[in-house]
């Protein structure tokens, strides 16, 4: 009932991505995104129907050390580079480029030790009939959403500059742009849950600024 519901919730909100309900489904997705993207160092695997097992990655996640103001430029660059790494390795499921479908700050880890930022929990994913430049992009605005929400006026700017420089590539970037609107309804809800319930005029302000660095 309550993935029926969040389906629902995204289909108003104009969400393209959805959670499955399939138990096999969901192993699959989990320990194949997980072994695709770190499983030339850590392992995955399912000794039941309904667990997934991974090795725990070194480092915080993103969301905890934003909260302790703990966010620097050298941390988002790695996560922009990481973000461009995954979304230039194939996947099984889509038979195109992968990509994440909720790469908030709390899905992202960063190792200060090693100077690298990983992703991970994988049970949202996107629309299968999204192009895969969409998909790219989706991911993006996610991330870039919940920095904005996560950061200070005098923070912000400078932590997207340093994930965007990351991201070379032009047909995603100009996709990321366009969608870089304030939306109404249900839609502006969801923004505002990303956002930590910014007021309007400081999003739309934010988001016309970042626009700008998508150039």
């Amino acid at each position: 009932m309550i993935i029926n519901f969040a389906n629902l919730f995204f289909r108003l909100a104009r969400n393209p991505v959805f959670v499955s309900g399939d138990l096999d489904t969901w192993r699959a997705r989990e320990i194949e995104s997980f072994l695709l993207l770190h499983g030339e160092r850590y392992q995955a695997f399912s000794d039941r129907p309904d667990r997934v097992l991974v090795e725990e990655l070194p480092g915080a996640n993103l969301d905890k050390l934003a909260r302790q103001r703990e966010l620097s430029v050298k941390m988002i660059r790695a996560v922009g580079t990481e973000f461009f790494r995954v979304h230039n390795l194939q996947s099984r499921e889509f038979q195109s480029g992968w990509s994440h479908g909720d790469p908030n700050m709390g899905n992202v880890i960063y190792d200060v030790l090693t100077g690298r930022a990983r992703l991970i929990d994988f049970e949202t994913t996107h629309l299968p009939d999204l192009d895969v430049h969409e998909r790219r992009a989706d991911d993006l605005a996610v991330f870039l959403l919940d920095l904005l929400g996560s950061t200070t006026a005098e923070e912000w700017p400078e932590l997207a500059e340093a994930f965007i420089s990351e991201y070379p590539t032009a047909g995603v970037r100009r996709i990321l742009r366009e969608k870089l609107i304030l939306p109404s309804g249900v839609a502006r809800l969801w923004w505002a849950i990303r956002t930590e319930y910014l007021p309007n005029i400081v999003l739309n302000e934010r988001l016309q600024s970042l626009s700008k660095m998508l150039r």
